[in-house]
């Protein structure tokens, strides 16, 4: 079996120089490859070649010819021996003495063949040819697509395997299997090789995913084919924010092009499609006139590669015909004035439910404890004694509202009371850190709504935990609360944390893992999100939001909330590895407390910040 490296053989050739009768061998050197900047990866690319041996003396002209190995023909001529700007293919270098002319059969767009039949009417010596079999430069594709090799002519049968094989840019070995195709490959610079062997140790190596020096320097039986260069880049990132026009029955999505990643441009498109902007940079576009309660899919896509886009799906928003809304738990208040007053005339505030019933009334018209679902809402005022008592019997509305006696009747508002989301708890951060083989456990919240109690899990395995400890929660406040715990016996090795959060309700959500091993400090597991920043808090207009994403590729949905619960703006942002901002507008908020969620594929951040 033959060992080819790089998918390249080299030949050096012993030529003659004729019209001297001399005879004697010159060697060729191939002094080095340039391959374009990974960053750019232009698909082309540079061979730098030079030969020795030559004679030399006045009016001796050494030049460099490049041959397609295809078709035979001559691409280009030059003294310097680099030829740039080459696609992948096959090709054939020579180097040339004359003496005086250039063999008229030596030009662009000839046959390389026309001269070789014709050399010997030449005072001339040729050495060649570089044989490139795998002049393969780059391959660029975006994060997210799988990458395709593919390959022929290996020996097949017995116990020969062909694997092909992904290495990262430190050398190792990153990705291997048998069908050529490589999904998850993260943002950086690759090369594939594709390797045949039936060598048990070097298969073992190959799974073992080492140090691809370990393979390409294995003394046992295989073949390597490569290498190939791929560029996993980001394509354009972009964030969605979906902002009510409901003067207008309508809503807007506003589309924050953050990053064109490797595009020099791109398109926005909504799922229709229809294109609402092309061939734009980045900066924030917003697209206007979207139905109330329609569904919208939009897409930031590469203008000249579809395949690299960031999208977002299901934006939408319903403007509510009701002209009260409120969250449950919330009062209702309303007021009205013109009505007769004096000697036994009473004016009653009427709330009627969607089966048509009275569900309360009084003279305030103030109402608490409404259960989620939509009413009517009215305003009665009569001296009558048997309607005044139908009111206050919570009958059916009719009753009244067909009544013959006299009354005076304002109305209806209509009201739509929702459960909102209340956030439980604002959680500054939950910590684990050593003290003498104890594991000190503190955790901060700014804010807490209905908190029960916390949980402490542990595991060994950061997987499978188990119960700790338990601290009950403060129920409700708004103020910094430190809770303060120990285990005081670790697992020997590593030890990994979590803390559950339970409301009134039942309801729990999850911290952040912390692991703590006896002989370090501790560290964080798996977080995708870490050292959230908002500022200035408080704020006027527009907040700051600052996080490090420490995986290498990943979406994030960053969501505003108010005190109730009811959620005012929602985005996703595609967040690569390293610190990431937003800015955020809070003009439109009114003066208060509201709330941010960060959430990531397994974490979900909170965090407070005061509008002035």
């Amino acid at each position: 079996m033959q060992m080819q490296v790089l998918g390249i053989n080299y030949f050096v050739l012993m030529k003659f120089f004729l019209n001297h009768k001399k005879f004697f061998i010159v060697t060729f050197l191939l002094l080095a490859f340039y391959f374009p900047s990974f960053s750019q990866c232009d698909f082309s690319g540079s061979i730098s070649v030079s030969a020795s041996g030559f004679e030399s003396g006045l009016g001796y002209t050494q030049e460099y010819i490049l041959v397609n190995d295809v078709s035979d023909e001559i691409l280009a001529i030059n003294t310097t021996g680099i030829f740039s700007s080459l696609a992948d293919g096959n090709y054939r270098i020579y180097a040339i003495n004359y003496l005086g002319s250039r063999p008229t059969e030596i030009a662009v767009s000839s046959d390389w063949a026309n001269f070789v039949a014709n050399v010997s009417s030449y005072c001339v010596d040729y050495i060649g040819p570089y044989s490139g079999s795998a002049v393969t430069f780059c391959e660029q594709i975006c994060l997210g697509t799988d990458l395709t090799v593919s390959t022929s002519g290996y020996t097949s049968g017995g116990n020969y395997v062909q694997k092909y094989v992904v290495v990262n840019s430190s050398g190792n070995i990153v990705a291997t299997n048998t069908s050529g195709t490589f999904s998850g490959l993260a943002v950086g610079d690759y090369t594939v090789y594709a390797v045949n062997t039936d060598d048990a140790t070097v298969k073992t190596e190959i799974d073992d995913l080492g140090a691809w020096s370990d393979i390409s320097s294995a003394s046992g039986c295989l073949d390597i084919l490569g290498l190939k260069y791929v560029n996993v880049a980001a394509g354009p990132s972009a964030t969605f924010t979906v902002i009510e026009n409901c003067g207008s029955n309508e809503f807007n999505i506003e589309v924050d092009v953050s990053s064109l990643g490797i595009s020099s441009s791109v398109n926005i498109i909504d799922d229709t499609p229809t294109t609402y902007e092309s061939a734009v940079g980045t900066g924030t576009y917003t697209l206007t006139g979207f139905a109330s309660g329609s569904t919208q899919t939009i897409v930031v896509e590469d203008a000249s590669n579809s395949s690299c886009n960031d999208s977002e799906s299901g934006l939408t928003f319903t403007c509510s015909s009701a002209d009260i809304q409120i969250c449950t738990g919330t009062n209702l208040v309303v007021s009205t004035s013109g009505f007769e007053a004096g000697g036994g005339f009473e004016q009653k505030y009427i709330v009627v439910n969607s089966s048509g019933n009275i569900v309360a009334t009084n003279t305030t018209g103030t109402f608490s404890g409404l259960t989620s679902g939509e009413y009517d809402v009215y305003a009665v005022n009569t001296d009558n004694a048997t309607l005044q008592t139908e009111i206050e019997d919570l009958g059916a509305w009719s009753d009244v509202s067909s009544s013959s006696e006299c009354f005076d009747m304002l109305g209806p508002k209509t009201l739509d009371v929702q459960d909102c989301l209340i956030l439980p708890i604002s959680l500054l951060f939950f910590n684990c850190s050593l003290n003498n083989k104890i594991v000190e456990i503190s955790w901060v919240t700014t804010t807490e709504i209905n908190n029960d109690f916390f949980t402490v899990e542990r595991s060994k395995n950061g997987i499978d935990f188990e119960f700790l400890i338990k601290s009950m929660g403060a129920g409700n406040s708004n103020t910094e609360i430190h809770y303060s715990e120990v285990d005081e016996n670790p697992y020997s090795g590593t030890s990994y944390y979590r803390l559950i959060q339970t409301d009134y309700s039942g309801l729990h959500s999850t911290s952040n893992i912390v692991s703590v091993n006896l002989e370090h400090n501790s560290e964080n597991l798996g977080l995708d999100i870490s050292n959230v920043e908002l500022y200035p808090n408080p704020v006027n207009d527009m907040l700051n939001l600052k996080y490090n994403f420490n995986s290498d590729y990943g979406n994030v949905r960053i969501l505003i909330f108010d005190v109730y619960g009811k959620a005012l703006s929602e985005q996703k942002t595609t967040s690569l590895f390293g610190v990431n901002e937003n800015n955020i507008n809070t003009s439109n908020f009114a003066g208060g407390v509201y709330f941010i969620k960060l959430i990531s594929k397994n974490q979900l951040v909170v965090k407070r910040f005061v509008k002035q």
